[in-house]
């Protein structure tokens, strides 16, 4: 998992390069002007740190390349001159921990190092005195090809120096490292701009960073303090910062961890310990190995206070999870894991239906695997990853297409049919013949094939959207081997900031190879360049704006459209900011978009007023050119501002403020906000919700627009309380789950089986919620809140018994599936389930529900609505009739 969530960030950092610097290539079209203002920009020489004292040296490469090792060559130019002695570091992530090399640039501004052909992930940072850090990611590198990699790193912005400075920080912090990271953004993860390990007294070194980055934190580790942040910082001012970092105090958790028979844990487990204040905008999940001893007893230090969710994870059996308030010195947590489930299934041919002998079933997330009888049947042990999910199994069986697929809860069996296979191969290029090394290839099958053997698949299976992925050689040579056949498939190139793609990805419009069986498809590919987005911004006077960000927002012609997240821009005057589109052919181009400097763009200067602001719609652009745009941005009077406070009345800092469509603000440190470019009349009703990160508090409510300096005071959420037992009083639940269907299972591990659940108040008000726990029939309790916001749903008491599993399908009158919303609902308490369908064979299914006459019903606005009546007995595993919608 360790792993994963690296490959991830590095994704991450790769996908997040949409925006970078590039040539004209045309002169500039007519400009189309918009609505959008700036400053000139603003940097500042520092001499880089008088004292540094590195916490840990890094091993130096040896000067000839090693056997089965791959050489990286990184040229270091500062303004296009080469740079000496500029600080160049490699990084990765191996099986065995962290990968870091450091150099300096020699006088020719090279760098060399000798790298394990293992390493297929990797990024390069490059920095001096002088210059902003400026780093690179490169992925994709196969093992048994060694080509040379060369990476060109231009120094061009004089950066500002970030210092951290560490409060209460004890004598020596073992193994200690620190980071700049931003936001998460919207694929899950912070981006990383530089590490560092020096630190000299209580204070942090850090290279310089670029000046116009905002919502940034320090991120400190170390073997015996907590993992900890400081609070958000800019650097879009251009001046050197210090920043401060709290140390919080050390919480160890410890507690007895049981098998599912009651016996104690002897074997290492590992603990995935994630945060739960979202106001760090991080991605922080903590991973420990955990040595318990004879007696189940184990115990995590260098945990910090706060809300947490804890992860356990044992390879031999389900993970357990809960969250969990981390209080100092000590907290507590018993608990038990759950055992594996056992999933059964068959194999058979496509061809002639029969049973297949022999074929290996892997379930991925555990290495293991099962192999089938005679009669094609299989036991595989699955593990669940979450209320919905069990994992993936996969079948490469020689002579047949990959299998790849998601086996959910519901899933009790599964039928696996195995259909011949083909081939596909090919080269990438570009329009003018040139090899595109290495690029990163993906190709899905199309759902309707057309050939006149396509086959259905009957029963409780379902069809297989199959993907495949591949990376092309050095020369741009890619093959896809044993593929489903016969079929079509579509291909998807991933380009990044290549500034290359395929046209119309995933379209029949595109590049599509048929595949037959024992055939090899050869199928040529040729990236097109991808449009270039040239802007620059001045305000309606015609003076030039230099600091400004935007949101854009792509839509190819025939290829369907895009979002981004927020870029933010600094320019020299009248300089053009030059953006790849990533994607090839004909489009449309809008963002919205806001000054830096003059107005309320820092959540942290609301004195500031009148920002100026430009929307934009749908300005056309076309392939393989550079697209001048100019954006024109007007100065506007805020159509909403207020304050918003907590319940005690105290500024609700940073809380996040929505309006109307698409337009949202976070309030600064006095609690205040400003809502521009919602296009409303004076007087109109505007819907306005409000939020704060990490907690519930909320509020919902209609305002008037041009409302100036309301109040908005924040509600507390609803509290559900209670206690559970097991068979009488005498005997606390110490894990049980309560489950509603608004909200998914939420897991508790308890000594005096109390429980303490929060809704948000623009939830349902009156509903009931089910309490479940291992070999007990679920109990139900209703909560109201009309009259009050805590709800005591008093003592449940929960009786032995084995809960019973249902599944049905849900069809229409031709036979087809049909994906919609089956309702589970008991005749004498009222009381129900819901699940929905699956799209591709109509399966839904019900777990953990206790014994008692029912009803499952269905109703499509669209299809019809069908029912069946039928008695649950209990530990029933019943597969319902077909629901016929008429």
């Amino acid at each position: 998992m360790q792993k994963k969530l690296f490959i991830s960030w590095l994704c991450l950092i790769f996908l997040s390069t949409f925006f970078v610097g590039c040539k004209p290539q045309e002169s500039p079209i007519v400009p189309i002007k918009k609505e959008i203002k700036s400053t000139k920009k603003v940097v500042k020489k520092t001499d880089f740190f008088e004292e540094q004292t590195p916490s840990e040296t890094l091993p130096e490469e040896e000067p000839a390349l090693k056997e089965n090792h791959r050489e990286v060559v990184v040229n270091v130019t500062a303004e296009g001159t080469p740079t000496a002695n500029a600080t160049v570091s490699l990084a990765s992530r191996t099986a065995s921990g962290n990968y870091l090399r450091e150099k300096q640039t020699e006088n020719s501004g090279t760098a060399k190092f000798s790298i394990p052909n293992s390493l297929q992930f990797f990024y390069v940072t490059a920095f001096n005195d002088d210059y902003a850090a400026v780093n690179v990611m490169k992925t994709g590198f196969s093992p048994t090809d060694l080509t040379p990699v060369v990476i060109n790193l231009n120094l061009e912005n004089e950066g500002v120096i970030i210092t951290g400075i560490l409060e209460d920080k004890p004598e020596k912090i073992k193994n200690f490292n620190a980071r700049i990271e931003q936001s998460k953004t919207q694929y899950g993860y912070p981006k990383i701009f530089v590490i560092s390990t020096n630190i000299l007294d209580n204070k942090v070194k850090f290279p310089p960073i670029d000046s116009n980055l905002n919502r940034l934190r320090v991120c400190v580790e170390g073997e015996n303090i907590p993992q900890c942040y400081s609070e958000e910082f800019n650097t879009t001012d251009g001046e050197d910062k210090e920043v401060n970092i709290e140390i919080p105090l050390n919480v160890t958790l410890k507690g007895i961890a049981s098998l599912p028979d009651g016996s104690p844990v002897n074997d290492n487990f590992l603990a995935a310990i994630s945060p739960m204040d979202k106001s760090k905008g991080m991605s922080a999940v903590i991973q420990k190995q955990v040595t318990p001893a004879s007696d189940g007893t184990y115990e995590i230090t260098g945990l910090s206070q706060g809300s947490f969710n804890i992860r356990f994870m044992h390879p031999n059996y389900n993970h357990f999870e809960t969250d969990l308030i981390l209080i100092p010195p000590e907290t507590e947590l018993n608990f038990s894991f759950e055992g594996l489930f056992k999933l059964r299934g068959k194999v058979i041919n496509a061809f002639d239906r029969k049973p297949m002998e022999g074929v290996e079933i892997k379930q991925g997330f555990l290495r293991k695997s099962a192999i089938t009888d005679e009669d094609g049947l299989f036991e595989l042990e699955i593990q669940k990853c979450n209320d919905d999910f069990r994992g993936r199994i996969k079948v490469d069986e020689p002579g047949y297409g990959k299998i790849d697929r998601d086996v959910y809860n519901h899933e009790k069996f599964v039928l696996i049919v195995l259909e011949e296979a083909g081939n596909i191969v090919g080269k990438i290029t570009t329009e003018d013949g040139t090899p595109v090394p290495r690029a990163r290839l993906s190709i899905s099958k199309f759902r309707e094939s057309g050939h006149k053997n396509k086959r259905k698949v009957s029963g409780i299976s379902r069809n297989y959207f199959n993907s495949y992925g591949c990376n092309a050689d050095s020369e741009g040579n890619y093959e896809f081997l044993n593929v489903i056949a016969p079929a079509k498939y579509g291909f998807h190139f991933f380009g990044g900031d290549s500034g290359y793609s395929l046209p119309s990805s995933y379209s029949e419009d595109g590049f599509t190879a048929e595949v037959e069986p024992g055939e090899t498809t050869e199928c040529n590919l040729i990236v097109q360049r991808t449009p270039t987005l040239a802007l620059k911004a001045q305000d309606d006077k015609g003076n030039p704006i230099t600091k400004y960000s935007f949101t854009p927002k792509v839509k190819i012609k025939g290829g369907g459209g895009y979002s981004h997240y927020e870029i933010n821009v600094s320019v020299s005057k009248d300089e053009w900011y030059y953006a790849n589109s990533m994607a090839c052919g004909d489009g449309f181009f809008s963002c919205t978009a806001k000054e830096k400097e003059g107005g309320l763009f820092s959540f942290f200067k609301s004195e500031k007023k009148g920002m100026l602001t430009a929307v934009t719609n749908d300005i056309p652009f076309f392939g393989g050119i550079t697209n001048y745009i100019t954006l024109i941005f007007s100065g506007n009077e805020p159509t909403l501002t207020g304050y918003v406070l907590k319940p005690d009345g105290s500024p609700a800092k940073r809380a996040r403020v929505y309006a109307g469509r698409n337009i949202n603000v976070n309030t600064d440190n006095s609690g205040y906000f400003e809502i521009y470019n919602q296009k409303t009349k004076k007087g109109d009703k505007m819907r306005v919700s409000v939020g704060t990160f990490g907690g519930n508090l909320s509020l919902e409510t209609n305002l008037l627009s041009d409302s100036k300096n309301v109040e908005l005071i924040l509600q507390k959420p609803y509290q559900i309380k209670g206690k559970v037992f097991l068979e009488n009083l005498d005997t606390p639940a110490k894990n049980f789950t309560v489950a509603c269907f608004f909200f998914k299972n939420q897991s508790y591990s308890s000594t005096d089986g109390s429980f303490v659940l929060e809704i948000k108040r623009s939830w349902p008000k009156k509903e009931t919620i089910s309490i479940s726990a291992n070999s007990y029939l679920p109990e139900f309790a209703d909560f109201d809140f009309t009259k009050g916001s805590v709800c005591d749903v008093g003592n449940i008491i929960l009786k032995p018994g084995e809960p019973a599993n249902i599944k049905g399908r849900i069809i229409n009158q031709n036979g087809e599936p049909v994906r919609a919303r089956a309702v589970l609902k008991y005749k004498k308490s009222g009381r129900s389930f819901f699940d929905f369908s699956d799209k591709e064979d109509g399966i839904y299914g019900f777990e953990g529900v206790p014994p008692g006459e029912a009803t499952v019903s269905v109703t499509s606005k669209k299809q019809g609505s069908a029912s069946h009546v039928f008695k649950i007995e209990e530990g029933d595993d019943l597969e319902l009739p077909d629901l016929i919608l008429k």
